[in-house]
């Protein structure tokens, strides 16, 4: 379970509607990564050790593959992203960098914590809901707009 809070957070994203948004709730970066080197910038950021944690919420097996050369040294990597094709890894990277590799779906161990920050009022939930559906709409408006790369959907709430 992750219990610690983020001192710096940077996103990258393509969507520049979800781009925005991640400026907006206080990513301190957000690079394009068909724009930007990720190397590179986080190089500069990191004064060259690597981030501490990678989540990685795209289901694109290079998203994952590039995780483990962006982490530092003794890092962990947090999959989130559901890759319908197996993906290839540097175990070697991984065995050398001491790197830590966590598979999450429902984040059962996070919701309290979440949970607790929403009741707080830290954590701005309105903002993340990018679109409302019924429910006989959740198939096309729902599932399949969300796995689209060029989509601009966050969150898709579903009105019963």
């Amino acid at each position: 379970m992750l219990t610690s809070q983020a001192r710096e957070v940077y996103v990258s994203e393509i969507s520049p509607k979800r781009a925005e948004l991640a400026r907006k709730l206080g990513a301190l970066a957000v690079f394009d990564p068909r724009r930007d080197n990720l190397h590179v910038s986080l190089d500069e950021l990191t004064e060259g050790k690597g981030v501490d944690i990678v989540f990685v919420c795209a289901g694109v097996p290079v998203v994952f593959q590039e995780a483990i050369t962006l982490v530092r040294r003794g890092g962990q990597i947090v999959a989130l992203g559901i890759c319908g094709e197996p993906v290839e890894a540097d175990f070697m990277t991984i065995v050398m960098n001491e790197l830590s590799i966590k598979g999450g779906y429902c984040g059962y161990e996070e919701y309290p914590i979440c949970l607790d920050y929403i009741a707080q009022g830290r954590i701005d939930v309105d903002s993340l809901v990018s679109d409302e559906i019924a429910l006989k709409e959740i198939v096309e408006k729902g599932f399949e707009a969300l796995i689209k790369p060029e989509t601009d959907a966050v969150k898709i709430l579903v009105k019963f």
